[in-house]
């Protein structure tokens, strides 16, 4: 049994017979596994929709069991005595998104041992204290990391498979610190120290004390200009940056954590095997180093008793900005949170836009306001992004990262097989012509990803331009006609922009929730939705050489556009002001 691509792991002999744990193990479907003499993949448990569906019922009772327990002792550890809901705030994104990846990688070698019978699996001997994380980022950092994974795995693979099936190779030692300490690092994604006018004002802005402030806006998704307008408006200036990125790591606690298992009483297997290491991996600002977020709550230059928080993303990795975001709602503070990113409103299952909207008092959505749930403000798009009237020569494929290992609970692009997801995607692009092939650009999400990164099947890179140098909204201008593989955030911003745009979808990997669903038939029947890549690509075929703005502009389809993005992907010209009437309206809510 192989959980990862760590080559330690694989067997030497080339005639075994490798079961995978998930499709995570293999980096590409040319690589090292066709050695060998036959290859098994696990079956992915959520390609069935209701299975997610069933499951997401469950998780999230469980889920609500552990943070009670939690809360509670946490408060004691730690002497404090905070609601439940401060709680939720600090550790709800880390303990939710553990909870998934554990159940996750439970499944999959539950399922292994139910199906096929392992004579066999290497370990790696492995220094533990190394995979606890200090915060979330570091957390979600090791979540992608291949060392991370197989040590998860091993710790699950012990309560299935018996010791003599169990062999041990030695890791080196340095070369795991050093692994780790990379997966780790909070500078590991910043750019070198060049010089850039934008971080020449942040730590202007940052001479300034902003702790009176009365409205804390900090990582709200309007970008740089209309932060600054926003700001200005409520006679402050804007927080774009908190630069505390110092911390130390205090030893680990064992007996604390031992301790910790005991609050824990469940029976079932999952469930006792969870918490267990859950005491053993939660995070050590929770724990050992509680103390650093009461420090940065008081002596960072942030608003201490502001009326008004209003945040689009902060509270999922920034822990210590949780910490002091929660102690703030403990009072009279106000938490106003807007939608950041596609799938939201329109995705079947969304547990981060679930949690979302429990935490804060008003959810600004992009438009929609249909799912029953009190706290969801219709409102508009928040991202500043404009059309421009420049030469449009490209057909351009906004592609989606491939997160080989899991860590999202949604029903779009967190439960889609990367495989499923790129084959999907290259029937569209092979069904296309040669002259729309050579004027195609595939566009990966970030600058610093590499085209093999996302070639599962090693065929696009050298049959197709990718390109992702210019930032997103010259990228858009740029292109004749947009294709969006995945339900995302670029299809609601050009559906906006109100740019020629298709959207291809596998609706097997994609349900949408009811109140959606109307709405995604609209823009079906009006040929922006495909479920078909062969379909689309004829499509492309048809109207490349003829003015794809007529057929853009036809007036069915633009009234299909204009129900879609008023529901969806709602603009607004005045999108600051709007801010302003919101806050000053519901600042005594």
């Amino acid at each position: 049994m192989i959980s990862t691509p760590i080559k330690l792991t694989w067997p030497k002999a080339k005639n075994s017979i490798l079961v995978f744990t998930s499709e995570s193990a293999i980096l590409s479907s040319k690589g090292n596994q066709n050695k060998y003499k036959k290859i098994i993949i696990n079956d992915y448990r959520w390609g069935d929709k209701k299975i997610l569906g069933d499951d997401i019922i469950y998780l999230d009772s469980f889920y609500e069991k552990i943070l009670t327990i939690l809360s509670s002792r946490l408060n004691i550890i730690h002497s404090k005595n905070f609601s439940i809901n401060f709680w939720r705030i600090l550790i709800g994104p880390w303990l939710a998104t553990f909870l998934h990846i554990f159940f996750e990688r439970w499944k999959n070698i539950e399922n292994i041992k139910n199906k096929h019978n392992i004579n066999k699996c290497i370990f790696l001997k492995l220094n533990e204290n190394l995979f606890i994380p200090y915060d979330n980022e570091q957390f979600i950092n090791l979540s992608q990391n291949d060392l991370w994974n197989q040590f998860l795995y091993q710790k699950i693979i012990k309560k299935f498979l018996e010791d003599d099936k169990i062999e041990t190779e030695l890791f080196d030692e340095n070369l795991q610190n050093k692994e780790i300490s990379h997966a780790t690092s909070y500078f590991k994604n910043l750019k070198k120290n060049n010089f850039n006018f934008r971080q020449v004002i942040f730590k202007l802005f940052n001479l300034f004390s902003f702790k009176r402030y009365r409205y804390f806006f900090y990582n709200t998704y309007l970008g740089f200009k209309n932060e600054l307008k926003l700001s200005i408006i409520f006679k402050q200036l804007p927080i774009y940056f908190i630069g505390d990125k110092s911390y130390h790591v205090e030893k680990t606690n064992k007996d604390l954590r031992e301790g910790l298992k005991k609050n824990f009483n469940f029976e079932d297997k999952f469930e006792k095997t969870f918490t267990d290491i859950l005491s053993e991996q939660l995070p050590k600002l929770f724990l050992e180093n509680f103390s650093d977020l009461d420090s940065f709550s008081k002596k960072t230059n942030i608003p201490q008793n502001p009326k008004i928080i209003f945040t689009s993303g902060a509270l999922w990795y920034d822990t210590k900005i949780s910490y002091h975001i929660g102690m703030l709602k403990e009072s009279d503070c106000k938490l106003f949170y807007g939608q950041h990113g596609g799938a939201h409103g329109i995705s079947k299952y969304h547990w981060p836009e679930s949690h979302e909207k429990i935490i804060s008092d008003k959810y600004l959505s992009w438009g929609w306001s249909n799912d029953n749930h009190s706290k969801v403000q219709k409102f508009f798009i928040l991202k500043n992004i404009n059309k421009k009237n420049i030469e449009k020569n490209n057909l351009l494929i906004t592609l989606k990262n491939r997160k080989r290992y899991f860590h999202s609970l949604e029903s779009s692009a967190g439960t889609e097989l990367y495989s499923e997801f790129i084959k999907h995607v290259s029937h569209f692009l092979f069904g296309l012509k040669t002259k729309i092939k050579k004027k195609s650009v595939l566009r990966l999400p970030y600058k610093s990803l590499n085209p093999k990164d996302v070639d599962f099947f090693s065929n696009l890179e050298n049959n197709f331009n990718f390109y992702s140098k210019d930032n997103i909204e010259t990228a858009y201008n740029n292109a004749r006609l947009i294709i969006h593989p995945s339900n995302s955030t670029p299809f609601l911003e050009t559906i906006s922009l109100n740019l020629p745009s298709i959207v291809l979808l596998n609706k097997k990997n994609n349900p949408f929730r009811d109140t959606a669903e109307k709405y995604m038939d609209l823009l079906y029947r009006n040929n922006i939705l495909f479920y078909d890549p062969k379909k689309a690509a004829e499509l492309v075929n048809t109207i490349w050489d003829c003015d794809i703005e007529n057929w853009w502009k036809e007036k069915k389809r633009q009234k299909a556009i204009k129900i879609f993005s008023e529901e969806f992907a709602n603009k607004s010209d005045n999108l600051v002001l709007r801010l302003e009437d919101f806050f000053k309206k519901n600042e005594n809510l």
